[in-house]
Order: C-alpha cells, then structure tokens, then sequence
C-alpha cells in the first residue's frame, strides 16, 4: 500500500495547532498532535494500544463508520467521556479509504458561550435594534 508523505511544513501546522489532529491507517493511529493527545488524555502517547478503540467509546466508533457511508458526509459531534463535546471532521488522505485524518475542534466553549448571560443580552439588543416598531423601557423602579 502506498503511504500518504506529509510535507513537513504541514506536520508543523498541524503540531503547534490547538484544534486536535489524528492521522489513522486500517484503524490504528499513526499520529496525533498534542492538542488531540490532552483530549484523549494520551500524554506523550506512548501506550501499547494504538487502535481507534483505545480513544473512542463503541458508540462514536460507529458515528464515525456511519459517516464515511453518508453521501454528503457533515462533521460529527461526539461526547469525549468527561471533557465534554467536540467536532469531528474527518477526511480521507488517501483514494482506497485506507488512510485518515481527523480535525477534533472543541465545541465545550462555544456551548458555554451560547449559554451565557451576555450572549442573550447581545441577542435582545440585536433583535431590539432591528425591529420595525418602536420599543418603549419603563425602569419600574
């Protein structure tokens, strides 16, 4: 089988990125950045396993499967077991499906983000300005 090269000057992109980057071939991990390695708690990576079943849990295993058999495929949004959730972005890097890559991007923050107090103040303002009608506040106080 031929191997995919990756230019160095990608390698270095991918290893300073802090979104999280695995490289996977017939099921086993080949590479990680650090980002990945922090999310799947695999410091240095240096264990024994390093099969796609060491990092991911049956159930995202076959979000995962389900995806390469999807026409359009979308990103996936898996629940890494206590960090929280992330999005999966996974493309091939080579034609016989044999080689790929995942982008891991955390969605934790963003989550908090639509959560917060100043997110539904930044939308009542924004739906405020752009109303047709006039808006009177009374300060009841």
């Amino acid at each position: 089988m031929k191997k995919v090269r990756i230019s160095e000057e990608l390698m270095s992109a991918l290893r300073l990125s802090s979104e999280g980057f695995v490289i996977i071939e017939n099921s086993n991990i080949i590479w990680m950045n650090e980002s990945a390695e922090e999310i799947f708690d695999k410091p240095e990576w240096i264990q024994e396993d390093r099969t796609i079943d060491s990092i991911l849990s049956e159930e995202n295993k076959q979000k995962i499967f389900a995806h390469f058999e999807a026409p359009s495929p979308k990103p996936i949004e898996i629940n890494v077991s206590g960090k929280g959730f992330y999005e999966f972005r996974i493309n091939y890097l080579n034609s016989n499906g044999k080689q790929w890559i995942i982008n891991i991007k955390d969605l934790n923050r963003y989550k908090k983000l639509i959560r917060s107090p100043e997110r539904a103040e930044l939308g009542l303002k924004n739906l405020l300005d752009n109303l047709n009608e006039g808006v009177v506040y009374r300060d009841w106080e």
